[in-house]
C-alpha cells in the first residue's frame, strides 16, 4: 500500500492551481530580422504573438512598414513586448541617442522603424487599434523620415469615428525608452498621439516634432479618458510639447483625467527662432541664351528656396538681386548656391529694382534654371523666410486631476502665440464639447526658465461654451529669466475670465514684467502666500484698477494675500503681513541671481518664519520627491542653473 503524505496532497493542489491560473510560463520570444530569424516580417510576428510573448528585433536593422497592434484575446492581461535586442539603457533611465548631449545609447544598437513613404506618408509607423490592450514598446528608433511632416508618427487610438465609445479605447499601452523623431528638415505634425486608457510614455527622447502650418506636438491627447503617465522624457514640439484637448473628443462627455506629468524636460531649440530655410547666399549668376519668350528689357532676378512638408510650403527670404538686359525672344540661365533642406527653388523676376512680381519654379533641388518667361506665376517674393509655428510648452484645454511635478520647462518666445510656458485654457474647440474643463491641477517642484512668460490661466472659453477653470495649485516652483531676451511682456502669470480657487504658494519668481496681470472678470478663492519675487513697476496688477490692494479688491475680493516678499514694492499699496525690502536688499538675499543661483545666503532676511517663502534650495529639496538633504538639492539647483539641457538638467529617474 502506497502512503500519500499531506505534502503530496498539497503539491497536487498547488499543481492544479498553477495549471488553472493565468501564467506566462509558456510565453515565447519571437525574433525578427532580415535573415536567419524566426520571422523576417514584423507585422506577421505581431499578428501571431500571444499575450506574454516578446517580439525581439535585431538592433541596427531597419524595418519598413506601417505596423498595427491589433486586439488580442487576453483575459489574463499579459503584455506583448516589442523591443530591440539592445541591452541599454536600463529600465527607469531616459534613453538619449548618440548625437545629443548626454548620450547613453548608440542608435546603431536600436531597431529602426520607418514608413514606406509615397502614398503611405500620411499613415502612422505604429498604430494601436481601437480596443487593443496590453502592449509594451521598448528600445526602438521610430523615425519619421518617410512621413515628410505628415500627421502622426506613433498613434495610440484615434480621435475619429472608429473610437466613439468607451469600449473602443485602447488600454494598457506602455512606450518606454524610445527615440521618436520627425523628418530632420520637414518635421512631424505629431510625434505621439496618446488616445488610450492606462497609457504611459516613459524615459524616451522625442524630438523634431515641428510644423510651420499647424500646431505640432511631441505628445497630443484628445480622445483619452486617462489615466496617463508621461514620466522622465525629453520633449520638443513647436506648437505644444504636450497638449491635452485642442480637438473635441469623439466620446461624449470625455475629459482626460488622472494625468501624471513628472520629471520631463520640455524645450524648444533656439534655432527655431530663425527662419526654417536660409536665404540663398549671394546674387544668382546670370547668362543670356536663345529659345525664350522674354521681351527686350532689363530683368531683376531673386531666388527663393522652397520646402514642402505635410502638404504645406515654406519659403526662404529672397537672395540678393541680380539684373540682366536681354533681347526679344531670349532666355536667362541662372545659377545659385544651394540651401540645406530645400526641395526646389523659385526664381522671381520683375522689370524694376526690387520689383519682382512673378516667378518660375524648378522641379527639384537643382541650383540652375533657364528662365524662359513661359508659364509664369504672378506673385511677388516673401519679405522674410517662413518661421516655425511656436506656441507654448504645455497646454491643458480639456483635462482634470493632473499632477505636473519635477519638470524642467524652458525656452519659449512669442510666435504663433504670446509665448507663455504653460497655458491652462479650457476650449470647446469645435463647439461640440461644452463639458470641456481644466480643473484640479497641481504644478509643483518645477523649474520654468528662459521664457517670455510663465503661466496663462483662462477661466472659461472666450469663444464657445465651456466649464470654469478651478482648483489650480502652483506650489514650490522656481521660475526665472522671464525676460525681454525672449520677447513678449515677460509677466509671470496672466489670469482672465474668472477662474476659481487658485493657489500660489512657496514659489520663487524672477521676471522683468508683472508678477500677476488680472483682467476680464472676478475670481474667488485666490490664495497667494509665501512667494518671493521682485515687484518691478507693476507687481500684482489689475487692469484699470492698479496694483496691490486695489487689484485684489476688484478682481479677487476674498483673496488671502500674505507672507510674500516683493522686492522693491510699495508696502502701502498691499495688505499687511507682507515684506517689501528694497530691490538691492532683496537680490542680495540670493547667492548669485546673475548666475541663476537662487539659494538663500546664510542668515537671509527671507528665512524668517513670518516670510517663509520658498527658495531655490527649498524648491529643489522636493523637486523629485526623494532628495534626502539640502546638499543634494543644491546640486540639482546648480545643475539646472547651468543649463544642462541635453540631460534634462539633472532630472533623474
Amino acid at each position: 500500500m502506497r502512503l500519500i503524505s499531506p505534502l503530496s496532497v498539497m503539491g497536487g493542489m498547488l499543481l492544479t492551481f498553477l495549471l488553472a491560473a493565468p501564467s506566462s510560463a509558456h510565453a515565447s520570444t519571437r525574433t525578427v530580422c532580415a535573415s536567419g530569424c524566426a520571422y523576417d516580417d514584423l507585422q506577421r510576428a505581431i499578428d501571431e504573438a500571444q499575450p506574454g510573448d516578446t517580439i525581439l528585433l535585431r538592433g541596427g536593422e531597419t524595418y519598413v512598414g506601417h505596423f498595427i497592434l491589433p486586439v488580442k484575446d487576453n483575459p489574463a492581461g499579459l503584455d506583448i513586448v516589442i523591443r530591440s535586442d539592445a541591452s541599454s539603457p536600463q529600465p527607469g533611465v531616459r534613453l538619449v541617442p548618440d548625437g545629443y548631449p548626454g548620450a547613453n545609447v548608440a542608435r546603431s544598437s536600436l531597431a529602426r522603424l520607418i514608413g514606406r513613404g509615397g502614398q503611405w506618408k500620411t499613415t502612422p509607423v505604429i498604430a494601436v487599434d481601437p480596443g487593443a490592450s496590453h502592449y509594451r514598446v521598448e528600445l526602438l528608433d521610430i523615425d519619421g523620415i518617410s512621413q515628410e511632416g505628415y500627421y502622426t508618427l506613433l498613434e495610440i487610438g484615434t480621435n475619429n469615428a472608429r473610437q466613439a465609445t468607451w469600449a473602443s479605447v485602447p488600454s494598457n499601452i506602455v512606450l518606454d525608452r524610445l527615440f521618436i523623431h520627425g523628418h530632420p528638415t520637414k518635421g512631424q505634425q505629431r510625434c505621439v498621439g496618446l488616445n488610450g486608457r492606462s497609457v504611459e510614455v516613459l524615459n524616451s527622447y522625442i524630438v523634431g516634432c515641428r510644423s510651420f502650418a499647424v500646431d505640432a506636438q511631441a505628445i497630443g491627447a484628445f480622445n483619452s479618458p486617462g489615466p496617463m503617465k508621461i514620466v522622465n522624457n525629453y520633449l520638443e514640439g513647436t506648437g505644444e510639447n504636450i497638449l491635452f484637448g485642442g480637438a473635441d473628443p469623439r466620446i461624449d462627455g470625455l475629459v482626460p483625467s488622472d494625468i501624471e506629468i513628472r520629471r520631463n524636460h520640455f524645450s524648444k531649440p533656439v534655432a527655431w527662432r530663425s527662419p526654417i530655410l536660409s536665404e540663398p547666399v549671394g546674387a544668382p549668376g546670370v547668362s543670356r541664351q536663345g529659345g525664350g519668350a522674354l521681351g527686350a528689357a532689363t530683368y531683376y532676378f531673386k531666388v527663393v528656396a522652397v520646402l514642402e512638408a505635410g502638404g504645406d510650403t515654406a519659403l526662404s527670404a529672397p537672395s540678393p538681386e541680380r539684373a540682366v538686359s536681354v533681347g526679344s525672344g531670349e532666355a536667362v540661365r541662372l545659377t545659385w548656391n544651394g540651401v540645406d533642406g530645400a526641395d526646389r527653388y523659385r526664381i522671381y523676376t520683375g522689370n524694376a529694382p526690387g520689383g519682382q512680381d512673378r516667378y518660375m519654379e524648378t522641379s527639384d533641388a537643382s541650383t540652375s534654371f533657364v528662365y524662359t518667361g513661359s508659364s509664369e506665376v504672378w506673385q511677388g517674393p516673401p519679405s522674410q523666410g517662413t518661421m516655425w509655428s511656436v506656441k507654448n510648452l504645455l497646454e491643458l484645454k480639456n483635462a482634470q486631476r493632473v499632477l505636473i511635478d519635477g519638470n524642467v520647462l524652458e525656452q519659449i518666445w512669442p510666435g504663433g502665440q504670446s509665448g507663455y510656458a504653460i497655458l491652462l485654457t479650457p476650449r470647446n474647440e469645435e463647439g461640440t464639447a461644452p463639458w470641456s474643463v481644466v480643473q484640479d491641477v497641481v504644478l509643483s517642484n518645477n523649474v520654468i526658465r528662459h521664457a517670455s512668460g510663465a503661466l496663462n490661466i483662462l477661466g472659461t472659453d472666450d469663444i464657445r461654451p465651456s466649464q470654469q477653470t478651478s482648483r489650480i495649485t502652483f506650489r514650490n516652483n522656481l521660475v526665472y529669466d522671464l525676460s525681454s531676451a525672449w520677447g513678449g511682456a515677460s509677466h509671470f502669470a496672466v489670469i482672465t475670465r474668472s477662474p476659481s480657487d487658485l493657489t500660489f504658494d512657496h514659489n520663487t519668481v524672477f521676471m522683468e514684467g508683472m508678477l500677476v496681470l488680472a483682467d476680464d472678470g472676478v475670481s474667488y478663492g485666490l490664495r497667494f502666500t509665501n512667494n518671493l519675487a521682485p515687484h518691478n513697476v507693476y507687481g500684482f496688477y489689475g487692469s484699470s484698477l492698479g496694483i496691490g490692494s486695489a487689484a485684489l479688491a476688484g478682481y479677487f475680493p476674498d483673496a488671502t494675500f500674505r507672507r510674500n516678499a516683493l522686492g522693491g514694492g510699495p508696502a502701502g499699496s498691499y495688505p499687511s503681513d507682507n515684506f517689501f525690502p528694497d530691490l538691492g536688499t532683496f537680490r542680495s538675499q540670493f547667492v548669485n541671481p546673475g548666475a541663476d543661483d537662487y539659494r538663500l545666503v546664510d542668515g537671509s532676511l527671507l528665512e524668517k518664519p513670518v516670510y517663509a517663502a520658498v527658495t531655490g534650495v527649498q524648491a529643489a529639496a522636493n523637486i523629485h520627491g526623494h532628495y534626502e538633504d539640502v546638499t543634494e538639492a543644491v546640486g540639482f539647483v546648480r545643475s539646472v542653473g547651468g543649463g544642462d539641457a541635453g540631460n534634462s538638467a539633472g532630472c533623474r529617474p
